[in-house]
């Protein structure tokens, strides 16, 4: 049976803790929650007890500049449609879960059709693991590109690009980042070649789901 699931969310803002009366600063709560282990727990010691901010200086700055950096991934596939067939398929953001794996859910919210729900779930060593994030589904330019950022949970933004290389086939490009801290880079800059894998996967399955469906609808107009 496995473990209680450990739930993953950045936090938008660090959490502030009481002021220490010697040196006027605050504490920065740490980025991750859950996990397991001793890396997991020295990690979450060095967050705790190193990481600090003054108060003179703003929270959001020492994030963005000090505390945090994006990892880049990529993958390419050449698809075996036409480019604006291989556009559509992908811009129907709820389907994506049917090749895309880990990806578990994807809600375009109906009031708003520009954010969508994302959820990815994962198990490890026993362990059930998820991350969510809203999403702005940037302007997209037709037949070309598709990009977004998120809004809030897991700090991430990508984009899926679109080439032709025939009038029946073209070449998709998935690149996406993701925001962690600064003191894990060397750690997640390890796992790079995993998340990439994982792209390459989704983009495969992505080629042979729009290659076979779109078959099936061109035989039956």
């Amino acid at each position: 049976m496995s473990a209680s699931p450990a739930v993953f969310a950045w936090p938008n803002t660090p959490s502030r803790t009481a002021a220490s009366p010697r040196n006027n600063r605050l504490l920065v709560k740490p980025f991750l929650a859950g996990g397991s282990g001793r890396r997991s727990s020295l990690c979450g010691a060095f967050l705790r007890n190193s990481i600090q901010i003054d108060r003179r200086f703003g929270i959001e700055s020492f994030r963005t500049k000090t505390v945090m950096e994006w990892q880049d991934c990529r993958a390419v596939v050449e698809v075996e449609v036409p480019c604006s067939v291989a556009y559509d398929y992908y811009s129907e953001r709820e389907a994506i879960p049917r090749w895309m794996p880990m990806i578990s859910s994807v809600k375009v919210l109906k009031d708003k059709p520009h954010l969508s729900e994302w959820t990815l779930s994962y198990e490890y060593f026993g362990r059930d693991y998820t991350f969510s994030w809203l999403a702005h589904n940037l302007q997209p330019m037709p037949n070309q590109k598709i990009h977004w950022r998120s809004l809030g949970g897991t700090p991430n933004r990508g984009a899926v690009r679109f080439f032709p290389r025939s009038i029946s086939s073209c070449t998709v490009e998935l690149t996406v980042s993701y925001e962690v801290p600064v003191v894990l880079s060397p750690f997640t800059s390890a796992l790079r070649p995993f998340v990439e894998s994982f792209l390459q996967r989704g983009l495969d399955r992505f080629a042979t789901y729009v290659k076979e469906d779109y078959a099936a609808y061109s035989q039956n107009v």
